[in-house]
């Protein structure tokens, strides 16, 4: 069922009925999420997008700083935003942990999520990952599209320099702190998403696709066009899908990320042992790196 208006009101038509969250897709910033939602509407499973950002028509619609009244308010919400009643949300833990006060996480199993479908998208290669937040930040420029223009990149940003490691570093303790608010929501509500890596999908594009279409068929969520099977949609989707990787100077991004894995070795190998596991301000503390310069993370 379509809404047949999908402006900046919130008002609920008289025939729209119990909106509800039908696929979640926890990320973290920097795992390709945008490229995989866009995947996932080629194959004709919905459209996940980040209705709760900021700039988000939700976020826009409300007061600064209004606690959420009831799921029924967010899923309201989110379905004049997306312009359907059965949604399909992504969002970074930074997006969605101001929703969760403690009275309407009590009731996230039965009135939040009950039907949900949980995924959740992160990058094996945190350095890297850093680098990409980075870079992205500078340029203001999050994704890169078939025919468009590249970014253009100032030499200074890959000088293997104290203030750039000290950056990059920041950076990465901002991708495993949410890391470790969705592990913590994971096991706190028992929740067991269904896990991917953005290097995997990267390598095997219509392979991570077509698994992830027969995991939502046997969960209920279907597709638009049942008639095709889950290969069939992978190869036609990960075909038309606009978006292609970033390209970054590759030997002055190597340099860099080189650099910074020598001068950061040890912090580096016990924030991957614990990630997940630890928040950012304890493996801070483990890794004796209290004097971090945070001034990267101004404006946040």
């Amino acid at each position: 069922m379509r809404l047949q208006d999908t402006n900046k009101s919130n008002a609920v038509p008289p025939n729209f009925l119990q909106p509800s969250c039908r696929q979640f897709i926890a990320i973290t910033p920097r795992s390709g999420s945008t490229w995989w939602c866009d995947l996932l509407a080629h194959a004709g499973l919905g459209r996940p997008a980040e209705f709760l950002n900021v700039d988000g028509l939700w976020r826009k619609s409300r007061p600064p700083i209004t606690p959420l009244i009831s799921w029924a308010e967010l899923h309201q919400g989110m379905a004049c935003s997306s312009g359907t009643d059965q949604y399909d949300l992504k969002a970074s833990w930074c997006q969605f942990m101001p929703l969760l006060d403690p009275p309407l996480e009590t009731t996230l199993a039965t009135e939040g999520f009950p039907t949900t479908i949980w995924s959740y998208l992160t990058r094996r290669d945190l350095p890297a990952q850093a680098l990409s937040l980075y870079l992205m930040r500078r340029v203001s420029s999050a994704h890169s599209r078939k025919g468009q223009a590249k970014p253009v990149f100032d030499a200074t940003w890959f000088h293997p320099s104290p203030a750039n490691h000290q950056a990059l570093m920041c950076w990465l303790l901002h991708i495993v702190q949410q890391e470790y608010g969705w592990e913590a929501f994971f096991l706190r509500h028992s929740i067991k998403p269904w896990r991917y890596i953005y290097e995997d999908i990267a390598q095997h594009p219509v392979l991570s696709l077509r698994r992830y279409l027969r995991h939502a068929d046997l969960r209920g969520v279907r597709r638009a066009e049942l008639t095709l099977s889950p290969a069939v949609c992978a190869r036609r989707a990960t075909r038309r899908s606009r978006f292609v990787k970033r390209d970054y100077p590759t030997t002055a991004s190597g340099d860099l990320l080189a650099s910074f894995k020598h001068r950061f070795a040890r912090q580096l190998s016990t924030i991957d042992e614990l990630r997940g596991k630890e928040a950012a301000a304890s493996l801070m503390k483990i890794c004796a790196m209290s004097r971090l310069d945070r001034s990267e993370m101004k404006g946040l």
